[in-house]
């Protein structure tokens, strides 16, 4: 919780390599998928989850990339949020400033998609397989 604040051109889904474009049904699927392991992940005990995160173990050296991946579609949903209210504040030309509550978060995280997600489900990608 506090105040959140981004710059206008990472605001708008074009600096994301991750989940370019404007967020939808794929990378919402993709973004619960990372915070279903992300959650099993927290359980590892303390001692253990610093060299499972590092990277450390031959079988899990992709950890850290992963990790970014994960992390750059968090960003990526965070600001689909924020594309869909106004700034709470600008405190400079291209940034825009956002108070975000506990309740926000949790919902930004863990609640339903972003609004923009039902008008960008790739419909377009589907392929009828029968």
């Amino acid at each position: 919780p506090g105040w959140f604040c981004i710059g206008a051109s990472m605001l708008q889904p074009v600096y994301n390599a991750h989940a370019p474009g404007n967020w939808n049904a794929h990378y919402e699927l993709i973004y619960r998928r990372q915070a279903r392991f992300l959650q099993r992940l927290m359980t590892v005990r303390p001692v253990l989850l610093q060299p499972l995160v590092s990277g450390m173990f031959p079988e899990l050296a992709d950890m850290p990339r992963m990790l970014k991946w994960a992390d750059a579609f968090r960003l990526a949903r965070l600001c689909a949020f924020f594309r869909a209210r106004d700034p709470d504040a600008q405190p400079g030309f291209g940034f825009n400033a956002y108070k975000v509550t506990a309740q926000d978060l949790r919902r930004f995280s863990h609640g339903p998609a972003p609004p923009e997600t039902a008008r960008n489900d790739m419909t377009f990608l589907r392929v009828n397989l029968q």
